[in-house]
């Protein structure tokens, strides 16, 4: 199962911290190098490894969402 991550990184070594983590596993989805954040998923790979990545400062599960159905009575 691949669950997406966000992950808040320094922004003064963007570029290097990307290659960093996309060679730990990451499949990179999204780069905000003005912000220093990058999003993506990692599979089944432990989330660990990209913690312990220099410069990395957070990452976090992103949440997830479901509507009900049209017709369930929960609305």
């Amino acid at each position: 199962m691949t669950r997406k991550i966000s992950i808040v990184v320094d922004p003064d070594h963007f570029d290097r911290i990307v290659q960093n983590l996309e060679s730990s596993g990451l499949r990179v989805e999204q780069t905000l190098p003005s912000i220093g954040a990058v999003t993506g998923d990692l599979g089944d790979a432990d989330i660990s490894v990209l913690r312990s990545i220099e410069g990395v400062k957070a990452v976090e599960y992103e949440a997830e969402f479901q509507l009900p159905p049209p017709d369930s009575p929960l609305q």
